[in-house]
């Protein structure tokens, strides 16, 4: 399937913006928290995002019903925020977008994934603080 070059540069901007943000929202203001994280609503979506991206993405695999998940959705839309430009943080609800658990073999949530040129570079499973994101991010590598 193709994609027109200005609908991938609409779905990614409108993505950056905040367009597709976790919330459903538009974004508000630069660096809002909530608006930081994409909600991945298709596999589509994903794909597209990927391929365009020109920085490191961070893809948190998670659920609706797993409490480790609900805690640690702000610490990485904080992350996301403080971070700007630098990196883009993608949120997966797994049973929304089941095949891009089975994708990545997500047998745990919420498992979140470094994707650097589109391919994974880290990953680790489990609700983990402001600054274990901080220094697991930096290192590259799975703790």
């Amino acid at each position: 399937m193709r994609i027109p070059i200005a609908s991938l540069l609409a779905i990614f901007t409108a993505a950056l913006l905040g367009g597709c943000a976790e919330d459903g929202a538009t974004a508000g203001g630069a660096g809002a928290p909530e608006k930081a994280v994409v909600h991945i609503t298709s596999v589509q979506q994903f794909d597209t995002l990927v391929a365009a991206s020109t920085t490191p993405l961070i893809v948190d695999f998670n659920a609706s019903w797993c409490p480790p998940c609900k805690q640690f959705a702000p610490v990485l839309a904080r992350f996301a925020a403080d971070h700007g430009g630098a990196v883009t943080a993608l949120s997966v609800d797994v049973d929304e977008v089941r095949e891009l658990g089975m994708r990545y073999r997500v047998e745990a949530l919420p498992t979140v994934v470094r994707l650097d040129h589109s391919k994974e570079d880290a990953r680790f499973v489990g609700a983990k603080g402001a600054e274990d994101l901080d220094a697991w991010f930096a290192s590259g590598r799975s703790p």
